[in-house]
């Protein structure tokens, strides 16, 4: 029998919202009522097979590294590319484009972009998929740690290593190369968290 086990999942609920790179709209989202079923019922396996649980909630997946905005691309390409504030576009199209494959046009597609309204869209799913999550902990009894706020803080007080500050940004220490998942150093301040 596990002594502790530890609960992260749900980020997969929304992060397809946001990596499908040619077809950006925010609307490849679980639905609630499918994640809440889902979600009760692995917190209920696990409370009963397990000493100890701790739940983890669901980051902003709108601020992985995965996601870059105008800023990302002048550093990146020289550019902004006439990208709209409060937009993002993703590391695909910023190397398709980079490496000739694409146009710089392509950050005018809605298909490519993910706007400010989309981006809210996914928040607010995240933000109902971790009530969810807090509500399902309090009803067992097991702690949920509030990764969502350990990585919303990161941008004011980033880690630093030998000196160098750990960021969320792309190439910034934070997430692996694909822009998605944790980098070694990430996982290792989500265990902290």
């Amino acid at each position: 029998q596990a002594h502790l086990a530890l609960c992260w999942l749900g980020n997969n609920a929304a992060l397809s919202a946001v990596t499908n790179y040619d077809n950006l709209n925010g609307t490849q989202l679980t639905p609630v009522a499918e994640f809440q079923a889902d979600f009760v019922e692995i917190a209920e396996r696990l409370n009963a097979a397990s000493t100890r649980v701790v739940f983890g909630n669901i980051p902003d997946v709108t601020d992985i590294a995965y996601l870059v905005d105008g800023a990302d691309l002048v550093r990146f390409l020289g550019s902004d590319l006439g990208l709209a504030p409060g937009s993002y576009t993703t590391i695909v199209a910023m190397l398709l484009i980079r490496v000739g494959i694409l146009d710089g046009s392509i950050v005018q597609d809605p298909a490519w972009v993910l706007d400010a309204s989309e981006t809210a869209a996914v928040q607010q799913r995240i933000a109902t998929f971790n009530t969810i999550i807090q509500d399902t902990a309090d009803g067992l009894g097991p702690p949920a740690a509030d990764l969502n706020a350990a990585f919303k803080g990161l941008p004011t007080s980033p880690p630093t290593f030998y000196g160098i500050p750990a960021t969320a940004d792309l190439l910034g220490g934070l997430f692996s190369l694909d822009g998605v998942h944790p980098s070694n150093t990430g996982h290792a301040l989500l265990a902290n968290a």
